[in-house]
């Protein structure tokens, strides 16, 4: 994510039901990167906040679709990226998972790379798991590699 041109924090429902909004939203922050959000994920971040795009998908914003799909690198967190948030999977709508890397936190295993492929699965809870990202990019900006 720290390498990534056009990085974009996804969330989900499970983010909503681990109570990891409040990470997401540091996160976002420490990494200047927009978050857009499943229709089940509304709220993992402020509307008002100037890194939020809104929801994807048939119900989304253009902003949301577009910047989606034209993401370098996608977290991925506590989202099964279901058909009316992914636009039916059509590519050319919301997410190209042929041109973007995508990272995936999910508490479920089974989710994990199910309707996209993932460069990298990660199976934990939400909340702990963007916990420990934001620690990690707080090491590393304090000299700790």
């Amino acid at each position: 994510m720290a390498k990534a041109k056009k990085p974009l924090i996804y969330a989900g429902g499970g983010a909503l039901l681990s109570e990891a909004s409040v990470f997401i939203t540091l996160l976002s922050e420490a990494l200047g990167a927009p978050v857009a959000y499943s229709l089940m994920g509304k709220g993992s971040i402020s509307d008002d906040h100037p890194l939020a795009v809104g929801m994807t998908g048939f119900w989304g914003t253009p902003v949301a679709n577009k910047v989606s799909r034209e993401a370098d690198v996608i977290l991925a967190i506590g989202t099964r990226f279901a058909e009316a948030s992914s636009s039916s999977w059509i590519s050319k709508y919301t997410f190209n998972p042929t041109s973007t890397k995508i990272i995936q936190v999910d508490i479920d295993e089974n989710e994990i790379g199910k309707n996209y492929p993932v460069e990298v699965g990660i199976i934990g809870d939400a909340y702990s798991v963007v916990e420990d990202i934001l620690s990690g990019i707080k090491l590393r900006k304090a000299g700790y590699h």
